[in-house]
């Protein structure tokens, strides 16, 4: 009984001690080298890429390399981002110069219209009054033509009663026949006068009705030339800035990059 009290004593002696005993001492290397596994751990790895597409001509990093921003990644090669540039330049000027020959063409179209316009209306009047001419022609030739006509008859009841001559006669019957055709020509030429007064009017209305047409075109043209040179800026505008981002930057959250 009583080797069973000390033992358990020495137990309880031995559990205190252990209690007292005083904790390991920790290594301040190991505690640095976690904390920068701790930090390495919340970092950013990052692939790295350039804003536009070209041939790497220069690496300034290595894969898991730790970085800052600013840092100077990669470089690319210059020369076909330099093409790009100059042909974008070219298609800029091209569509600056298509756009100043387009421009005068609006003006220069009211000008050309309104002056179709004017010359054809001008033809409508032109044609009108030759037209009221031949009709007073006409009208002239036939009272001329019923006088004639008459005075043949006239003549023929005269050479019947043997009041004038056969050559007296004779000239009554030229004359009415002369009288006869001068009214068919004058007929004639009313009917050229008017077919010419419908071709007027016809080209008039077709002037009229082409000139908005015309100028709606120019003007769509102009349009057109505008938005090309609006593009062809844009386009340059994106080529120069290409021809700056020749290299990739790190940025601000990149910690370590992976190519």
């Amino acid at each position: 009984m009583s080797e069973q009290v000390h033992e358990e004593e020495r137990h309880e002696g031995n559990g205190h001690d252990a209690e007292k005993q005083p904790e390991p001492r920790k290594d301040p290397k190991k505690a640095r080298r976690n904390k920068i596994i701790a930090i390495a751990a919340v970092a950013n790895i990052t692939a790295v890429s350039s804003r536009v597409p070209g041939t790497v001509v220069a690496v300034h990093v290595e894969d898991n390399q730790q970085i800052k921003a600013g840092d100077l990644l990669i470089e690319l090669d210059q020369a076909d981002l330099q093409v790009s540039l100059s042909s974008a330049r070219a298609a800029v000027a091209l569509a600056q110069a298509q756009l100043e020959a387009e421009q005068p063409g609006v003006p220069i179209t009211q000008t050309s219209n309104r002056a179709t316009v004017q010359s054809a209306q001008d033809e409508v009047a032109n044609s009108q009054a030759d037209l009221e001419a031949a009709r007073k022609d006409l009208d002239q030739a036939v009272a001329r033509d019923k006088f004639a006509q008459q005075q043949k008859q006239r003549g023929q009841m005269l050479l019947t009663a043997k009041t004038i001559p056969q050559a007296d006669y004779d000239q009554r019957v030229s004359a009415a026949d002369a009288a006869a055709a001068a009214v068919a020509a004058a007929r004639q030429r009313v009917d050229q006068r008017r077919a010419r007064l419908t071709t007027a009017q016809a080209r008039f209305s077709e002037a009229r009705a082409n000139a908005p047409r015309q100028l709606s075109a120019r003007q769509a043209g102009l349009s057109v030339r505008e938005a090309n040179l609006e593009l062809a800026q844009a386009q340059f505008k994106q080529a120069e800035g290409s021809g700056r981002s020749t290299s990739a930057i790190a940025s601000s959250r990149a910690r370590n990059c992976s190519r």
